[in-house]
Order: structure tokens, then sequence, then C-alpha cells
């Protein structure tokens, strides 16, 4: 009997613990309308390399999203967006092999998929499937103000894509084009959309987090901005 008053303390520790660490995706989700939920996930998807080393298969993996880019002169449902990194080698050039996971209804598919046109000083990259995308999403034509809320879809360390809660924090943020943004961030979300969460509009393409104790500081995340996009 002596036993039970000391657990109990530590059973409601161990509960605030649990409900202290809910998933930021189920933040996001509570914060966006159905519809604008769907749209960004369906239209974020994983983007993976393959290549051989040594007679083993290599492959690599991040975020891309398909984008309505006509306004560029790219028309159709098969162009997405992503972090350059995801899809470039040692030598800056794109990888033989690359493809995007497409879900259709009940099943999901790996769309080989080429490189279009790519800016590795910026670290963006327009991407071709060879299928049409679900849904596509619509890029912003300026910036929100600091503090709105943010969303970000990303496959964090390969799993399928979820939407992490943010804010914008800093535009242009360390003397590059690259603002920054209190989100949730991992290898392997580079690429993904960040999205005005009023909207559903791309303000920026996620493509680095800060480094940290030998990996990275995952509540920070740096994005290239719409402006960059455009050039």
């Amino acid at each position: 009997m002596a036993r039970v008053p000391r657990a109990r303390p530590l059973l409601l520790l161990l509960a605030m613990l649990l409900l202290a660490t809910v998933p930021p995706a189920a933040a996001a989700d509570a914060e966006m309308p159905s519809e604008m939920r769907e749209t960004l996930l369906r239209s974020a998807v994983r983007i993976r390399y393959e290549r051989e080393e040594n007679g083993s298969l290599i492959t690599g993996h991040g975020t891309a999203f398909g984008v309505d880019v006509s306004q560029y002169g790219y028309g159709g449902r098969r162009f997405l967006l992503t972090a350059a990194h995801n899809v470039l080698d040692d030598s800056r050039r794109p990888y033989g092999t690359l493809k995007v996971e497409i879900e259709e209804g009940t099943r999901s598919y790996w769309s080989r998929s080429r490189v279009v046109v790519w800016d590795d000083n910026l670290d963006l990259c327009l991407v071709e499937a060879g299928d049409d995308m679900p849904r596509l999403l619509r890029l912003a034509s300026a910036d929100p103000q600091i503090g709105s809320r943010l969303v970000m879809a990303g496959s964090p360390r390969g799993v399928p894509v979820k939407l992490f809660a943010g804010t914008l924090d800093r535009k242009f943020a360390r003397g590059t084009v690259r603002s920054s943004a209190s989100v949730p961030f991992d290898h392997g979300d580079s690429g993904g959309p960040m999205v005005d969460a009023a909207n559903g509009k791309v303000i920026g393409v996620a493509v680095a987090g800060l480094p940290k104790d030998g990996d990275l500081d995952h509540n920070i995340g740096l994005f290239v901005p719409a402006v960059g996009v455009a050039s």
C-alpha cells in the first residue's frame, strides 16, 4: 500500500509527457480546412534518387510538390518543385534515376521523373513526373507578414508526407535569399512546400535546417521564398 502514493506522481508525469509530445502534424491538421489539407497532402510527395555504388543500389530521398507553373510556360499537371540537392549528384548534375511517389485512389506507385531546370545557388529545382499529379498547389503572389501561421508538408526521415504547423519568423534570414520559420524540421523535409495557412498558397520551398550539436536544430526550417522561385 505504501507504494501507491509514490506511483501516482510518476503516472501523472508520464501522462503529461505523452500529451506534450502529440505529433505536430495533428496541430497542423486542426488549423486547416479539410479541402486545403487534402490538396496539400495529395500534392506533396516523396522524391528519391537511385544510383549504383560497388554493385549496391544506393537511394536518397526528400520531398517535392506538384505546382501550377503555367505562368512560367510549363503547362500541364506533371511539374513539381523541390530542393536541388535532392536531385543533384556530387558533380552537381542530375541523378540518372529519379522517381516521385504518386498516390492514386487506394494505390501508390513511383513515377519515373526528370529534372527540367535547376538553380544550384538557390537550391531549387523543377522536376517533370512521368504521370499527372493528383493535385497542384498555387504560388502566392506576395509574402505573408512576420508571425503569420504557416504549414509545411514534409517527409522527415523518409516517412509518408505529414503536415507541420509553424510561424514565419524572418524574411531573408542570415544574409541569403532564405527566410526562416519556427516549424518542426528534419532530414527529408527539404523540397517540401511552405504554405500560408490562411489560403493554402505556396510562399516558399523548404531547403535546409540550421546546424546544431552535430545535427539540426529541429525547431527551425529555412525556405526559399516565392521571389526566389519566380527568379
